[in-house]
């Protein structure tokens, strides 16, 4: 590069500095015209070292946590001991007090179902799993109402959903109490409810206005449905294509007509895609048909269906990017 002299060879081989323009501008050899543009271009330079900062810091976190992961699961008899709960119970309350960071807000999530399994696996207590669950969706309530992260404050709502599959895996349907599939319509029911007070609730309060608190319950809502219908399907009885069908319907006028939001209707699509397949399914095996008649019959209408569904998907996708 050519340059007027020496000295502004020396600042152009410096590593870029804020201090080294305002030099440059002072001593005439940089116009005031340009300063700010080249001002600007330290501080995109400076947004990159700290990227690479936040990087290295994110690779030394795994790197740490990767170690921890290997002892433990190498010495993993150790938490099974008193001095074992007793760690727990002291990086729980480390986390408390550093909860400011995302890794110690999640850790502590972790550590209060550490806390909640571990004694019976030490004591030989007994406990029953689904009990163990929701007492661990209790705390968590407790803690995420603290927490500024939507990843913390989901954890509740996924441990209930799990001590209620395990409830029904446990009690109620070796009890025979209910049948399969009308256990999976009422966890789509309480779901259900849970999206509706959060929508109910929108703009009234800022802990579940983040738009992961619409997408987990309305897809716990869809596999819940989903899970039945398989099971009507295999067994043929059964409501659950009724409820799957009022849902779809009701779901997409809200989500497309009421409030748009373009991911609830992908998932309300995928999950058409999927009732529909079951339904399909169903119709398929009704018919007096040989088995290569059947499958036939049952391919081509899926491959009609995703390729409708994919069309459909696109087309109104362009259209919303001309708006």
């Amino acid at each position: 590069m050519i340059v007027p002299d020496k000295k502004t060879e020396a600042y152009l081989n410096k590593p870029v500095s804020l201090w080294e323009l305002v030099c440059l501008c002072r001593s005439g050899i940089l116009r005031p015209v340009d300063f700010l543009r080249a001002a600007a271009l330290c501080r995109l330079n400076a947004e990159e070292k700290r990227k690479g900062k936040r990087l290295l810091f994110l690779l030394s976190c795994l790197s740490f946590l990767s170690a921890a992961f290997f002892f433990v699961v190498s010495e993993w008899s150790f938490f099974y001991t008193i001095s074992g709960a007793v760690l727990l119970a002291l990086l729980f309350v480390a986390c408390s007090f550093f909860r400011r960071f995302a890794a110690a807000d999640y850790a502590g999530a972790f550590l209060i179902g550490a806390m909640i399994l571990l004694p019976d696996l030490i004591f030989g207590t007994n406990a029953i799993l689904y009990e163990q669950l929701f007492l661990w969706f209790f705390l968590l309530v407790f803690w995420a109402v603290a927490s500024q992260r939507s990843g913390v404050r989901l954890l509740p709502l996924i441990a209930l959903n799990a001590a209620i599959i395990f409830y029904g895996i446990q009690f109620v349907l070796p009890s025979f109490q209910m049948d399969a599939d009308t256990f999976c319509v009422l966890g789509a029911l309480l779901n259900l409810l849970l999206l509706v007070a959060r929508e109910a609730t929108l703009g009234k309060t800022k802990i579940f206005d983040d738009s992961a608190f619409r997408f987990f319950p309305l897809l716990s809502v869809c596999l819940f449905l989903l899970t039945g219908t398989a099971v009507q399907t295999l067994s043929g009885g059964g409501i659950s294509f009724l409820y799957c069908f009022i849902f779809t319907v009701s779901a997409g006028f809200y989500f497309v007509f009421k409030v748009f939001d373009w991911q609830a209707c992908r998932l309300i699509l995928v999950f058409c895609v999927l009732w529909i397949t079951a339904l399909l399914y169903r119709c398929v095996g009704m018919l007096s048909l040989s088995v290569e008649q059947s499958m036939a019959l049952f391919l081509s209408t899926e491959s009609l269906l995703i390729i409708a569904a994919v069309i459909g998907e696109r087309s109104f996708s362009f259209r919303l990017e001309e708006k």
